[in-house]
């Protein structure tokens, strides 16, 4: 190794010196004999006492150096005898990316300066433009700024997030610890590989990671625009989305097998109700035909109450498979409603005179109140009807013989109110809430003997009042019968400014 000057190293402070305190470690890279002698000058007159200059004239000389002084900066002439130009300052910078390089160059050129930075200087400084000051400023600013760039890395290379550095040639420069974890590979062996993914002119991206990974990792990337080692390149931030992705692969999964089953399960009710509603219709319809005895009479009476028997329950099998239907419909969204004008006063004494054959059987007298102007609301005539046929019906069930059961309609603020009260034997309060669920029975102490229903009349009838927006309750007490009122809303009267008031309470038997 040539030494042409060194002085003892240490810990080193720029103001050291006087001070007592151990002086910088330069080492100056020079072949020329005369500038490198002018270099040491300006750097004692820059910091007299404060730096401790090793001069060598060779590149494999300053090899020799770096193994055995730890240099805080070094001063690089490009003009070696056994390496020259940029090819010098690639070969150091490859064995020192720790210690920071100032470039000298003999032209005058920003240019050159530039493209030492863009391959691995810190500063330039042109031999024309030596001094003290400019010596001083370089080595302070390039020192700095070094410490600065030690800091920062140390600071990506200890983030929770993945990140690496990424020449414009997509290879991979720095990997961060949080990278290697995520590549299940050492950072060392990450540097060099391509990354496998085209990153120019994008902020967001996404990969799939399978290096040495046992199941493949899907990463967000997020990219930047940076420097690294005085080159263009990205920065990249990767985060682990797989949960994320196979999570919203679950529900796509799952969405795309809930329609596949309402898809199934409307095909079934189609199926369904044309199964069972066509035997249904021929086994009503013939005993209704023969009933009416068009083509003879029915000698024996037993016959005429066998036909009846059947119709009846004819019927009354129609009606639960219609229930069930509709049930099934509005719970897959598929029952719609044809809504129109709906005068309550008509639709309540229809509905009243269509149960009046089944209370009679029952021997229960059914009593209407209603307002003397007409209450209107929008909704669907039909369905309405539905839901008032199972409450009245559930209601004359369970009333004694003799019974009462009463419909009263009002106006209440911008809501119609339909109120069905009976006279049989109520209900516990803990029992209310579930003769709202599909086939409910629940036992009333001191019902008659009756045959019992399905329980799906008063489920069907909330779920028909809800798809008009409106609301079924329910009061009872053991022993004192069953209030069930309904409301429904977009309530107009038609009074002629009039409020709306009952008239005088009809009773039906």
């Amino acid at each position: 190794m040539q030494v042409e000057n060194q002085s003892p190293g240490g810990t080193r402070d720029e103001n050291s010196g006087a001070n007592g305190r151990t002086p910088h470690a330069v080492l100056l890279v020079e072949d020329n004999a005369a500038d490198r002698r002018l270099i040491e000058i300006h750097l004692d007159e820059a910091f007299p006492g404060a730096v401790a200059v090793t001069s060598v004239s060779t590149l494999h000389a300053a090899y020799d150096a770096l193994e055995t002084v730890r240099f805080d900066i070094v001063f690089l002439d490009l003009g070696l005898p056994d390496c020259t130009g940029v090819e010098v300052l690639a070969r150091l910078a490859g064995r020192i990316p720790d210690i920071p390089i100032v470039v000298i160059t003999h032209q005058d050129s920003e240019a050159v300066g530039r493209d030492a930075i863009r391959k691995g200087a810190q500063d330039f400084l042109p031999k024309s433009n030596i001094n003290a000051g400019s010596i001083a400023a370089a080595m302070r600013h390039t020192i700095e700024r070094h410490k600065l760039y030690r800091q920062l890395e140390r600071m990506i290379a200890e983030n929770a997030d993945a990140i690496l550095i990424v020449s414009l040639d997509g290879a991979i420069r720095f990997a961060n610890r949080a990278a290697a974890a995520l590549f299940h590979m050492p950072a060392d062996r990450l540097v060099g590989r391509m990354i496998g993914v085209d990153l120019a002119g994008q902020s967001r991206a996404e990969m799939e990671l399978t290096l040495n990974v046992a199941a493949p990792v899907i990463a967000d990337l997020h990219i930047a625009q940076t420097h690294w080692a005085g080159a263009a390149a990205h920065l990249v931030t990767l985060r682990d989305i797989s949960r994320q992705r196979a999570e919203e692969q679950r529900l796509i999964t799952e969405k795309e097998l809930a329609l596949a089953v309402g898809d199934a399960k409307n095909k079934f009710l189609s199926s369904l109700d044309h199964e069972l509603r066509t035997p249904l219709d021929a086994i009503i319809g013939f005993a209704e035909f023969i009933l009416t005895e068009v083509h003879g009479p029915l000698d024996d009476r037993r016959y005429k109450s066998y036909l009846e028997y059947i119709r009846d329950s004819g019927n009354a099998l129609m009606t639960q498979v219609t229930d069930l239907l509709d049930l099934a419909r509005i719970d897959s969204d598929q029952l719609s409603l044809v809504v129109d004008e709906v005068n309550l006063n008509q639709l309540v004494e229809r509905t009243v005179a269509h149960m009046l054959p089944w209370s009679r059987v029952m021997d229960v007298a059914i009593e209407t109140q209603l307002p003397e102007d007409d209450i209107y609301i929008q909704g669907d005539h039909n369905r309405l009807a539905q839901a008032l046929r199972a409450i009245l019906s559930n209601s004359i069930k369970f009333s004694p013989r003799q019974g009462t059961v009463t419909v009263q309609l009002t106006a209440l603020g911008a809501n119609a109110l339909l109120q069905i009260k009976d006279t049989g034997c109520g209900l516990a309060a803990e029992d209310i809430p579930r003769i709202f669920e599909p086939f409910t029975q629940t036992f009333r102490t001191g019902q008659r003997a009756i045959r019992k229903g399905s329980g799906l009349g008063l489920p069907l009838a909330r779920q028909l009042v809800a798809l008009h927006a409106g609301d079924v309750i329910m009061e009872s007490r053991p022993g004192g019968g069953t209030s069930v009122a309904i409301r429904l809303p977009d309530m107009a009267a038609r009074s002629g400014g009039k409020d709306p008031r009952p008239s005088v309470g009809q009773r039906l038997i």
